[in-house]
């Protein structure tokens, strides 16, 4: 059995032990270990739109979030937090759209 297979099994058998009102939460820790999520909330800022110039692809994290933003020749224009693209703009390979 694959490691995600049993990290499901796992979390499937806690989520069983949880009193209904937990179960909204295993349910979201087996959705956050399979892709990283958009978090919108107190702490978080208006997106952005940042293009980058470059042709390689690259994953940067954010210096103020921590988030992490893929970038590629074939997706060069993402959303990502306004606290972190002011520093990214600040970098050569990246402009406003």
């Amino acid at each position: 059995m694959c490691c995600g297979k049993r990290r499901e099994e796992l979390t499937a058998q806690s989520a069983a032990k949880l009193p209904p009102s937990s179960t909204s939460q295993a349910s979201f820790e087996v959705h956050k270990a399979r892709r990283v999520l958009s978090v919108s909330g107190p702490g978080a800022a208006a997106p952005v739109s940042i293009r980058y110039t470059e042709n390689y692809s690259i994953v940067v994290r954010g210096p103020v979030t921590g988030r992490r933003y893929p970038f590629s020749a074939a997706n060069p224009v993402q959303p990502v937090d306004s606290r972190d693209a002011a520093t990214l703009l600040q970098a050569r390979f990246f402009r406003h759209p």
